[in-house]
């Protein structure tokens, strides 16, 4: 009798231990949308196939405890994945499965409270390495270390800080975006521009795609602040294939427009904070005076800069200005004067710094119009220079 009762029990137990294991690889769902990128079969790599997700869990698991990983609280990952991407991974009908609304970032493991790298790919199998770059990522985007920025700094498209910020659009931590920023120093004009659209606009992986927005207007703000000028290579030119809603469209040029007033460079190449006039601004209020009546009864946006330049600078009159000179004098200013002679009347007093339009530079004192006094008079050329 004791030997079937110890028979039945061996049999309940195998059924338990078996479907306490198909319960666990049900509980790996959220992550079968993986399967496809969790593979590279090569000449050089093992084929090391994760078509059993529940082994690969198994794995990621157990390299985390080993490795000392801490892993976050549920309410605390939900909680940063949301302020960081705007996604809440608690809803119901979330069924997003990147980081981020770009599918460029990392996938979410809900359950295990983790991110995972979108160039899983790059691996044959869960070894120390990979497991090393999941915890370097999500001590980056979890924990904001800028220890585990540096550590993934040589790695491509979906798992460096770029992306990162580039794909969600954060802006909560100002030393994450300086590094973002100081890349420009060595981008081309071309890749500045692109670069920007990407924090401004969304992160699209491939150069020819146009991002969709919306467009991020709390990261114009932190770049502005803090890489002053920056803005000055983003081409607003071609600001309308975006195709925003007219709403969002006038919002954001307003943003635009407003950085770039102050974006002005000496002939050397530094920024200068002096007010400045940028002509694409000029160009297209007189282009589209309804956008100027818009501004106006939406406030300017609150953005005291472009309202200065719509209601004092701004003239819709066009001069053939030839180009913008600095006024460069030793003395501190210059003097803009009614005829070409020192004895003439002086018209007004420019600060060195300040931008002129030249109109014409027959001779020695050259023809100019200044945007403060919007006066027209002569100086003599040896007191300008080209920016």
């Amino acid at each position: 009798m004791k030997k079937i009762i110890l028979f039945l029990l061996i049999i309940n137990l195998s059924c338990k231990k078996q479907e306490n294991k198909e319960e666990l690889k049900n509980n790996t769902e959220v992550i079968n949308y993986t399967s496809e990128n969790i593979t590279k079969t090569d000449s050089i790599t093992p084929n090391y196939r994760y078509k059993d997700l529940y082994k690969m869990r198994t794995d990621i698991i157990k390299g985390l405890k080993s490795k000392g990983y801490k892993i976050p609280s549920t309410d605390f990952f939900r909680k940063k994945i949301l302020d960081v991407s705007g996604v809440d991974i608690t809803k119901e009908e979330y069924d997003d499965p990147d980081f981020g609304k770009y599918q460029t970032l990392a996938k979410v493991i809900r359950d295990l409270n983790i991110l995972l790298p979108v160039d899983i790919e790059n691996y044959a199998k869960v070894d120390d390495q990979y497991i090393d770059h999941i915890i370097n990522y999500n001590n980056m985007v979890i924990y904001e270390q800028m220890t585990a920025v540096m550590l993934l700094e040589n790695f491509d498209q979906g798992c460096n800080i770029y992306s990162y910020i580039a794909g969600t659009g954060y802006t909560g931590n100002d030393k994450f975006l300086m590094k973002v920023l100081g890349y420009f120093q060595n981008y081309s004009l071309e890749e500045k521009s692109k670069g920007l659209e990407e924090l401004l606009l969304g992160y699209t992986l491939q150069g020819n795609v146009i991002p969709k927005g919306p467009f991020r207007f709390d990261m114009l703000e932190k770049i502005e602040k803090l890489k002053p000028g920056l803005m000055s290579n983003f081409r607003v030119s071609s600001f309308s294939k975006y195709n925003l809603t007219k709403e969002a469209d006038d919002k954001a040029r307003a943003y635009i427009y407003n950085s770039l007033i102050n974006c002005k460079y000496d002939d050397e190449g530094v920024y200068i904070g002096e007010f400045g006039v940028n002509g694409l601004i000029d160009d297209y209020f007189r282009e589209h005076p309804e956008y100027l009546e818009r501004l106006k009864e939406n406030n300017y946006y609150g953005l005291e800069k472009l309202k200065y330049y719509a209601t004092v600078i701004f003239t819709t009159e066009h001069d053939d200005v030839l180009v913008d000179y600095i006024v460069n004098d030793t003395d501190g200013y210059t003097n803009l004067r009614e005829e070409k002679n020192t004895s003439s009347k002086i018209l007004e007093k420019i600060k060195t710094g300040e931008y002129v339009g030249v109109l014409d530079k027959s001779g020695d004192w050259w023809f100019v119009k200044t945007y403060r006094g919007k006066n027209k008079g002569y100086i003599h050329k040896s007191k300008l220079k080209a920016y």
